[in-house]
């Protein structure tokens, strides 16, 4: 693995499970005639940003589809603890030898390699001293990225007044204690317009207007980097249907 500077090995983690129970099963839902998750990492596999991609999902038999389906990808894949995040990303950090990690959420599959080396870039750019670096309250939901040092993972994981809301959140203990955990916004590309419309895939009524974004984006291979308006104007017009 190469060294993305100034952060050292880093690891782009897409977090994926089957038991949800707003949409059960939501991660292998079709989008553009392909799971979910399937269309999820083709999308960030093509990043030229130096750093791992993998699928983390859980030690329960149900999720063993997905951990066959990344490796099908050729991505690499663990499976961890099903409730206590912390510990399973810890964990992965161990295998895969990295010292940041990218978190990517499986419910949100319409970010992709361009955004990702993107935000790489100007995370970059303000350095190393913050504990977590995060688009969260910046960019459009769904289009998160959290970017945050296992050692300070390894740290919060030790706090004597940890419990299981952080431990299934993986982050939350950074954003509760700043007096500790430095957490540093990146904002989104000057060019993209502010918008209120989200890009998640959590609930049935997400999912039609979804596939059909997704069906777009792949016939144009469009990416949102370079084409976020016409992205955010499909998705405006099958909300509105």
């Amino acid at each position: 693995m190469s060294v993305l500077p100034p952060f050292g090995k880093v690891g782009v983690f897409v977090s994926a499970r089957l038991g949800s129970t707003r949409l059960p099963r939501k991660a292998l839902l079709p989008l553009a005639e392909q799971p979910m998750l399937s269309f999820l990492l083709k999308r960030l596999e093509p990043h030229q940003s130096p750093a791992t991609l993998a699928l983390l999902t859980t030690t329960l038999p149900e999720d063993k589809e997905l951990d066959v389906l990344a490796r099908s990808l050729g991505v690499r894949s663990f499976c961890g603890h099903p409730t206590d995040l912390i510990h399973r990303h810890l964990r992965a950090a161990e295998e895969f030898g990295v010292d940041w990690i990218v978190r990517v959420t499986a419910d949100c599959p319409f970010v992709d390699a361009s955004i990702l080396d993107d935000f790489l870039t100007r995370a970059a750019e303000k350095g190393s001293t913050a504990t977590c670096i995060t688009t969260k309250e910046r960019y459009p939901v769904g289009l998160d990225f959290e970017f945050f040092n296992v050692a300070a993972l390894q740290r919060a994981s030790q706090a004597n007044d940890l419990n299981d809301s952080h431990r299934e959140h993986l982050t939350l203990y950074f954003y509760e204690h700043p007096e500790i955990f430095e957490t540093v916004r990146i904002s989104p590309p000057r060019h993209w317009p502010a918008v209120a419309q989200h890009f998640t895939v959590d609930t049935p009524e997400d999912y039609p207007p979804s596939e059909a974004l997704a069906r777009r984006i792949d016939a144009r291979k469009l990416t949102l980097l370079q084409d976020f308006v016409e992205i955010v104007d499909y998705s405006q017009e099958q909300t509105h249907d």
